[in-house]
């Protein structure tokens, strides 16, 4: 029988309501009672709370979870697209998202005693500096219900980070329905049939959800108005006999799932280890080159090969170790190394149809450099007439290592070739992000859309679920 693993993420967020104190450590504690791990996105303010209302009770019953970030203040104006679109600088960009959102990191950690698991973003206030950030703070899993980038429904890489968003396998507990419960259980029911050679259920939810009849955060900050501390206002309660039904029916949900068949309640860490890059540190041999360069001539996008996928970002950097071989003869192997995307855009402005094949090479030889020092592709690669774009450059390698490899001798020139981005298609409406009530009104995101589609050439599909232990 298919295993399906079900990871169960609650984003643990409301800082104003003590009932909310209150919902976590039941959740936290209903989760254990029913032997399902749990992963508590936390926010940096939330966890200060708990600590400042001695809350020692639910700190320790969600302790006993996997532990994750959720943002320092969530929705508290800015949100983290807001203060990052007005910025145009990449690096700059990624040390504004760590510098603002480090203090919490590092407050969840101590608070609760554990490494941080997972990160996913509050509402949909998605940006991907927040992927590069969780490489320098070592976090291993993005991990959410929305994101505005997918892959047909399954775990991905984005920017060298597993990520676990717009699952087709979710269920949300939808707790306006006169009996969630029972909506549920057919939701997993549904989500199980999705999977039939098995996969990853996300399970996801919010503990504050159990109490708050409204969202704690539209209360206090629609509009993308900040407010004092001093001046939060607590969302309006449920009456206690709701909340004690509410409880009720998340207790017949952990008893469903916990007596499921073919189903295993994991984890971030069983996820991170079931879904590994199988790719990292190998060497690819002339005939996974050859297939890479007739791909990305015709189509720049991640690449099928037996140890899993390569991105194109990956398959670029093969392209160019390859050809940047200090002897005329072609090397029996090539590296892959998993470098990122561009930090910003540039056009193509050499107007010849080909260009000479020792220029290619010399290009391609100075592009590993590049990439060797930023662990970013360029933005532009130059030869001799001006400067070939990213895709175009890729696409013009691509051609010409074909050739050479299909006729055993380097051609003398190469055909300028228009790159074709098919891996943008991966990327959804970012640029419209305007529909979370902490948005300041007509908000839009152009800019962090472009750095987007510009780290989209390191997406790929992660490598299937195969085994898993929590």
């Amino acid at each position: 029988m298919p295993v399906r693993y079900i990871l169960t993420w609650l984003d643990t967020e409301d800082y104003v309501a003590p009932a909310a104190d209150d919902a976590a450590l039941f959740v936290a504690e209903t989760l254990s009672r029913h032997n399902l791990v749990g992963t508590f996105k936390v926010v940096g303010e939330k966890a200060r709370v708990l600590e400042r209302r001695g809350r020692r009770d639910a700190i320790k019953a969600i302790a006993r979870h996997a532990v994750g970030f959720h943002t320092d203040f969530h929705s508290k104006p800015p949100t983290v697209p807001v203060y990052l679109e007005p910025m145009a600088d990449w690096d700059e960009s990624v040390a504004e998202f760590e510098r603002r959102e480090g203090r919490g990191v590092e407050d969840v950690k101590h608070i609760f005693g554990k490494e941080i698991s997972c990160y996913g973003q509050p509402g949909t206030g998605w940006a991907p500096q927040a992927h590069r950030a969780l490489l320098d703070w070592h976090v291993p899993l993005y991990l959410d219900g929305f994101s505005y980038v997918g892959l047909d429904g399954g775990p991905f890489w984005f920017q060298n980070v597993l990520t676990v968003c717009r699952m087709k396998a979710s269920v949300y507990v939808p707790w306006q329905d006169a009996e969630p419960a029972a909506k549920a259980v057919e939701l997993f029911r549904r989500a199980m049939d999705a999977l039939p050679a098995g996969g990853i259920i996300s399970f996801g939810g919010h503990p504050c959800e159990l109490c708050d009849a409204e969202w704690w955060d539209v209360v206090n900050f629609s509009g993308g108005v900040d407010r004092d501390p001093s001046a939060y206002v607590a969302p309006r309660q449920f009456p206690s006999e709701r909340i004690a039904k509410n409880r009720t029916e998340f207790e017949k949900v952990c008893a469903f799932v916990e007596n499921l068949p073919g189903v295993k309640s994991v984890g971030p860490d069983a996820i991170v280890e079931a879904c590994r890059d199988t790719t990292l540190g190998k060497r690819f041999t002339r005939e996974v080159v050859e297939a890479a360069a007739r791909r990305l001539a015709e189509s720049i996008s991640f690449l099928p090969i037996e140890e899993g996928h390569l991105s194109a970002a990956q398959a670029f950097y093969l392209l160019a170790d390859f050809a940047a071989a200090k002897s005329s003869a072609l090397p029996a192997e090539a590296r892959a190394k998993p470098v990122l995307g561009p930090k910003s855009r540039a056009e193509t402005t050499i107007a010849a149809s080909h260009i000479p094949g020792d220029e290619v090479v010399a290009a391609a030889r100075r592009a590993r450099r590049d990439m060797d020092k930023t662990k970013h592709l360029p933005s532009a690669v130059e030869v001799s007439d001006g400067l070939l774009s990213a895709g175009d450059f890729c696409a013009t390698l691509a051609g010409f290592m074909a050739s050479w490899l299909s006729d055993g001798a380097r051609p003398e020139r190469a055909e300028v070739r228009k790159g074709r981005l098919d891996f943008e298609k991966y990327m959804t409406g970012l640029g419209d992000c305007n529909d979370w009530p902490p948005f300041p009104p007509d908000f839009h995101a152009p800019r962090l859309e472009e750095f987007a589609r510009l780290q989209a050439w390191t997406i790929k599909p992660a490598v299937e679920v195969s085994r898993a232990s929590s």
